[in-house]
């Protein structure tokens, strides 16, 4: 069975406090971003920016050929890393604030393809104490194998569907990224009949009846099996889409393309 592992749970397993493993697990991008601490705490905008590899040209070169390191080290080149990188926004017509994510592909890539030299030139401008730590996070996620999972449209629909039905029963979180990031994450596992192994009780209890998915308990962990034969009907009947009869909409940005809903 697949499982897809959240954020606290990654971070025990980081610190040793959790010595669990799935074979064939995943995490999302999501996931990703937050354990390698892509923003600071409350926080709207980006600590750093983690460069798409398709910026340095082909994604498989050994090495980054025609770029300087210098640039990377320089704070000013570094702040326009947004330019170099993919992000989704989410525009909630005003009812929230804007919702927007950096670099969700790109660290999908750099995780997949092992491309810690990527990784190490999106960190060059700050300080050695965190860029050392930084690197010790990313080699953990690549010795892992966890395979990162970077949301589509189908994904973000799914999340925005749940955030439109979570709204109308429940506070979200006090910093309103948090919770979007929670959905992101839970309709990964949705899209991908995957089971999620969580710390985070209330929106997994709510995703669960709201998908008819199975859910258990073990030692403070929730594992929501979003693979049962009622969970994946239930997805491949989904029509609701009624945030967007409220002028909610989403946007994936790579470069100049776009695309949305």
């Amino acid at each position: 069975m697949k499982a897809l592992i959240d954020t606290q749970v990654l971070s025990a397993q980081f610190k040793r406090i959790d010595s669990s493993s799935f074979k064939n697990g995943s995490i999302s991008s999501i996931t990703a971003n937050e354990f390698l601490w892509v923003y600071k705490p409350e926080s709207k905008k980006p600590d750093y920016y983690i460069l798409h590899p398709s910026y340095f040209g082909a994604r498989h070169v050994n090495d980054l050929v025609n770029f300087s390191p210098e640039h990377a080290r320089n704070k000013k080149w570094a702040k326009m890393g947004a330019m170099r990188t993919d992000q989704l926004i989410i525009d909630f017509n005003n009812e929230f604030p804007a919702y927007m994510e950096y670099g969700l592909e790109a660290v999908a890539v750099i995780i997949n393809e092992s491309r810690l030299d990527i990784f190490d030139v999106s960190i060059l401008h700050i300080d050695k104490k965190k860029r050392r730590y930084l690197k010790e996070r990313m080699q953990f996620l690549l010795e892992s194998r966890y395979l990162c999972v970077p949301p589509n449209q189908t994904i973000i629909s799914i999340s925005m569907d749940l955030f439109f039905k979570f709204n109308k029963q429940h506070n979200c979180k006090e910093n309103f990224r948090n919770s979007i990031n929670d959905l992101i994450i839970l309709a990964t596992a949705i899209e991908n009949d995957s089971l999620l192994i969580s710390k985070d009780s209330l929106l997994n209890r709510f995703a669960a009846k709201e998908r008819g998915a199975s859910l258990k308990e073990v030692g403070g962990v929730l594992e929501v099996d979003f693979s049962t034969p009622q969970c994946i009907e239930e997805k491949n009947s989904f029509e609701s889409k009624g945030y967007i009869n409220r002028g909610w909409s989403c946007s994936i940005r790579r470069g100049y393309n776009v695309s949305g809903g």
